[in-house]
């Protein structure tokens, strides 16, 4: 079980319109294939594995520290069962209950509130046929407070829409959020052939547009041209955009608890610096270990302090004695020579 004070990305995922999916069985089996593979190639950055949790829904927890790896993880589960399309919502956040590293079907907190939050959102912007709704939502709590999804997205004006985000979302949901939403407008635009390039390198197939050209049998300029066409460029930077906003939001959440735990070792610093005096066990002893090498670096000191003092007042006599010798004897010499 993992500690339930830390800080979590939970992603929760929908089908759309399942229920027209005439061979759902297979599409079902094809689905836990893919998030079989994606908790196998992103097992350091997930705290509990992916999980269909209905029959058209799945979630998943990743660590506060894995921002970039929500995204990507995003991107190959589009890629990989395209044609059939999702809604995902994030919630950004802590999680209350004890949290199982095999599935998160149990657990519950803010960052499960906050996904459902945001999928339940996009669901309603799809009702309401005002402004496209995209199919990635993320959420996360600002200063310790929720902030209700129609206040922030359900505005139609823009006088009203600036209104909501000003007084009450975190304008960097806000941004983020309108960046997915354009990014998924972009895909809407992709030719079969452009998402079939794009795809390739989004699932990390290819390096370059030459081996992308060589798995599809086509020249590179084709290549070239297809992403060009596609908007590609703009997407990707797009992409890592929306990835380095999520992990400096998770970053920021990890330093907040840094901080505090920072605060609390500095505390146990002090009560263990109380308990430990020299009226105490092992304190005591250790204590006594430093009295005594103390004491005894201070009588070594001291005892070469006298040693040296004692050394200096024997050369200074010896030489005093030296010198009166020399003049006994220079004044015995001039009396022998005048007599």
């Amino acid at each position: 079980m993992q500690n339930k004070s830390f800080f979590y990305f939970v992603v929760v995922g929908d089908i759309r319109n399942s229920r027209d999916i005439s061979d759902r069985k297979e599409i079902q089996k094809k689905f836990k294939n893919v998030l079989t593979c994606v908790n196998r190639d992103f097992e350091k950055q997930i705290a509990s594995k992916f999980t269909i949790s209905l029959g058209d829904e799945f979630q998943g927890v990743l660590q506060g520290s894995a921002g970039r790896s929500v995204f990507e993880i995003i991107s190959a589960v589009k890629a990989e069962m395209y044609p059939i399309r999702f809604r995902f919502g994030v919630g950004a956040g802590t999680i209350s209950t004890e949290l199982s590293p095999e599935s998160p079907i149990e657990a519950d907190g803010p960052a499960f509130h906050l996904a459902r939050e945001a999928i339940d959102g996009i669901h309603r912007k799809e009702t309401q046929n005002s402004t496209y709704a995209g199919d990635i939502c993320v959420r996360f709590t600002a200063a310790g407070r929720y902030v209700p999804w129609d206040a922030a997205y359900g505005s139609t004006t823009r006088q009203s829409a600036e209104s909501s985000a000003a007084g009450n979302a975190d304008i960097a949901e806000l941004l983020l959020n309108e960046n997915l939403a354009l990014m998924s407008l972009l895909e809407k635009s992709w030719t079969t052939r452009g998402r079939e390039i794009i795809d390739i390198f989004r699932l990390g197939r290819a390096k370059n547009q030459a081996e992308a050209a060589a798995l599809l049998g086509i020249s590179q300029p084709a290549v070239q041209q297809s992403l060009r066409n596609s908007s590609y460029y703009a997407y990707a930077h797009a992409f890592d955009t929306v990835c380095a906003a999520l992990a400096a939001v998770g970053q920021e959440r990890r330093n907040s608890e840094g901080t505090a735990e920072s605060g609390l070792h500095a505390e146990n610093r002090l009560e263990t610096a109380e308990i430990v005096t020299p009226g105490s066990g092992a304190g005591r002893e250790e204590h006594t270990e430093h009295t005594e090498h103390a004491e005894h670096t201070e009588h070594e000191e001291h005892s070469e302090h006298k040693e040296h003092e004692e050394h200096s007042e024997h050369e200074e006599h010896s030489e005093h004695k030296e010198h009166e010798e020399r003049t006994e004897y220079t004044e015995h010499t001039e009396h022998t020579e005048r007599t």
